[in-house]
């Protein structure tokens, strides 16, 4: 079964090469793959810092367990992730789960894959089969602190392995920072919390740093 957005876009072989895919792991939970990304009138875009939803150099890669494909979520380095619109998932294995709002609110998508990763393999096949519309309508942008901070809550009261402080401070900090750049506020202990992890990230965070010096030279 697929959970396909109503306003993305599907390649003439994406079924052919899922089903291929599905011979050769047939164990799988779900196969996703890599996603181009579209504005509103199906122009191709950069979008978060570039033109596919992830970067690897495998031809495919396999996570055998929900740690990691939650700190995957969590962190820039890893390279983003697959669209979630071009996952299929292996019905026999998770027809008992369920999409759930309240368990990470409009992240509960993202919690519905760290249940789906505790039933086994899932395989993301590097190759660009999807392409995902980029618009300001979309759910994504629209997210606040309640949402983040439930997702964050919910990935840590739930059984997906002890997951690196560092990576869950990381993707607060890009939260955060984007929630009180929009609206404009600046409370102490929100800015105290930023500052300190400006510095970390520098430090530990190749993409971070990146991003940092590309937009210092840029002006």
């Amino acid at each position: 079964v697929v959970l396909f957005h109503d306003d993305d876009l599907m390649s003439s072989n994406y079924v052919m090469r899922i089903l291929q895919q599905f011979k050769e792991t047939p164990n799988a939970v779900a196969i996703s793959v890599n996603g181009s990304f579209i504005d509103e009138k199906s122009r191709r875009v950069d979008h978060c810092g570039g033109h596919f939803s992830f970067m690897a150099t495998e031809n495919s890669l396999v996570f055998n367990d929900s740690r990691t494909l939650v700190e995957r979520y969590l962190t820039e380095d890893s390279g983003s992730v697959a669209p979630f619109s071009s996952y299929t998932y292996n019905l026999k294995k998770i027809k008992d789960l369920r999409l759930d709002f309240n368990r990470g609110s409009n992240y509960c998508d993202t919690v519905f894959l760290m249940d789906v990763a505790n039933r086994g393999a899932i395989v993301w096949i590097n190759e660009p089969l999807v392409q995902t519309r980029v618009h300001e309508e979309r759910l994504s942008t629209k997210c606040g602190v309640r949402d983040y901070k439930g997702f964050i809550a919910t990935i840590l009261q739930g059984n997906y392995g002890k997951i690196n402080q560092f990576f869950i401070d990381e993707y607060r900090f890009r939260h955060l920072f984007y929630q009180l750049r929009i609206r404009k506020r600046f409370p102490a202990p929100a800015l105290k919390f930023i500052f300190r992890m400006i510095s970390l990230l520098i430090i530990r965070s190749p993409a971070f740093r990146k991003k940092v010096f590309t937009r210092l030279f840029r002006r």
